[in-house]
């Protein structure tokens, strides 16, 4: 029987059934957890989906940071969904890479939406400018070592990339000045280019330097699972390759989890920012110890 049928919840094993049908998706049920991991997060997308029901009077389309908002939150909602799809799936190394995604595009939610949203999301603009620019400079120097006729092609490839960032100019300088005015404000933040500075702004310097330092790193390089394959396979252990199976595809699935948890604890800077605290309370109280998400723990 699925795990999560032990609730009786016509809504929730609705969007379960759904959730498969949209990713070609037999069950969802097979792997332990990842019905609750799916069922929190398609709730809360719902419920935030909600939030942006609003009439053409709501005070909310006053901000300019609401127009953005939803790609902003939407896109991270992306990530989260890929990761599940992963693990429905089998692809493990995938679902953590999209799993670390996820995660920093949540926490990069819950900075803008913390304090002074119109003025963080101009900083999130302003600081996707200069640093496409500079990429394009590296890019242009890198290309002049080549022949001519690769040069040529990689210069115009360039000159494309900064003709897109000169038409979008105007309209992030547009959205600045808005965002001044609403905020009452002269300058623009700078924008901490670094993920460190934005989980300490929220208050997750701990969970940083304790667990997404450690995830992102075996992310990354996977030296680590590389070499535990290679001893794995070399060693005609079954028991070892159990062991090693289990703890690989127990850390996956816990990044994938950490991943869903931040997607949910994205929403309650944003409920608060747009005035639907009282909503968002009331899905919290329904689905959440304290302020992290009831996911089951792993044994």
């Amino acid at each position: 029987m699925s795990l999560f049928q032990k609730i009786p919840d016509r809504k929730t094993r609705s969007n379960l059934r759904a959730f498969a049908k949209v990713h070609n998706l037999g069950r969802v049920s097979d792997i332990p957890f990842l019905e609750h991991a799916v069922a929190s997060f398609v709730k809360c997308r719902e419920d935030f989906e909600k939030a942006f029901c609003v009439s053409g009077d709501h005070p909310n389309l006053q901000d300019p940071s609401y127009a953005f908002s939803w790609q902003l939150l939407e896109r991270c909602a992306e990530h989260v969904e890929g990761a599940l799809c992963c693990i429905a799936t089998g692809c493990f190394a995938g679902a953590e890479v999209l799993a670390r995604t996820a995660v920093e595009a949540a926490v990069t939610c819950r900075y803008v939406y913390a304090d002074e949203t119109p003025l963080r999301l101009a900083s999130y603009f302003q600081d996707f400018v200069i640093t496409n620019e500079k990429q394009c400079n590296g890019w242009e120097k890198s290309v002049m070592s080549m022949n001519d006729s690769e040069k040529e092609a990689q210069l115009i490839a360039i000159d494309k990339r900064r003709q897109m960032l000169n038409a979008l100019k105007p309209l992030i300088e547009k959205f600045c000045s808005e965002a001044l005015g609403f905020c009452d404000a002269t300058g623009i933040p700078r924008w901490p280019s670094r993920i460190e500075s934005r989980f300490e702004e929220i208050g997750e310097l701990r969970f940083y330097k304790s667990t997404y330092a450690r995830l992102s790193g075996q992310v990354h390089p996977d030296a680590e699972n590389v070499i535990a394959y290679f001893l794995t396979r070399m060693c005609p252990d079954a028991a070892a390759v159990r062991k090693m199976e289990l703890e690989t595809g127990s850390f996956t699935l816990l990044y994938v989890f950490i991943a869903v948890e931040h997607y949910i604890r994205r929403r309650s800077p944003f409920h608060v920012r747009m005035g639907s605290r009282t909503h968002f309370q009331r899905w919290m109280n329904t689905h959440a110890t304290s302020d992290r998400c009831r996911l089951p723990q792993l044994r």
